[in-house]
């Protein structure tokens, strides 16, 4: 890659130095090999910048894909800690999927799915959440990026709840989908 980028330059740097020569003693044939040179040029750099875009677009794929399937199943909080939205209490928590936030405007919420009774009636009482109940029609359609499709509220029932909370006036908030029975949850923390 950095040849052919080079190549592009010298070639370039060519094509400029014969052009002036060329029309500066108006010699066609010093002027068509300077087109050469220019074409050159053009086909290397073109080339040489799409392998360079390629490469750090696969490099920005590897590393999403590799920080937004961690998974674990603990009773430690994920990285980028579900302790900082809600802290920790003495609960069971069980985390089964977890998708943090890496990269800012990108990765716009920390998005989990937990088990436990206890810590998901804890976490709903922190806040004073709006409480909507959603059916099958309702499930919201977004989710992280991630291979399998985890976050799937809709596999809590027919109809789960909804509770909101509004962090701030920017628009950052909490949404938490759990069944009726508080024993397991989809929680969103979105930053705004």
């Amino acid at each position: 890659m950095k040849i052919l980028l080079i190549t592009s330059l010298i070639t370039g740097i060519l094509f400029l130095g014969l052009i002036i020569k060329g029309v500066y003693q108006k010699q066609r044939k010093v002027i068509l090999i300077a087109v050469s040179f220019l074409l050159i040029s053009i086909g290397t750099g073109g080339y040489g910048s799409y392998l360079l875009v390629k490469k750090a677009y696969d490099k920005t794929i590897s590393f999403l894909e590799d920080h937004n399937n961690y998974k674990v199943v603990s009773d430690e909080p994920p990285i980028f800690s579900y302790e900082r939205h809600f802290e920790l209490a003495d609960t069971c928590i069980e985390f089964i999927n977890s998708a943090p936030a890496i990269v800012p405007k990108i990765d716009y919420a920390d998005w989990y799915e937990i088990l436990c009774k206890d810590e998901i009636e804890r976490i709903t009482k922190l806040h004073d959440y709006s409480i909507d109940t959603l059916n099958q029609n309702s499930y919201p359609k977004t989710g992280p990026w991630t291979e399998n499709d985890w976050f799937q509220p809709k596999s809590l029932g027919d109809e789960y709840l909804e509770y909101f909370h509004l962090i701030n006036d920017s628009g950052s908030h909490i949404k938490i989908y759990s069944n009726f029975d508080k024993t397991r949850a989809f929680v969103i923390y979105v930053y705004e």
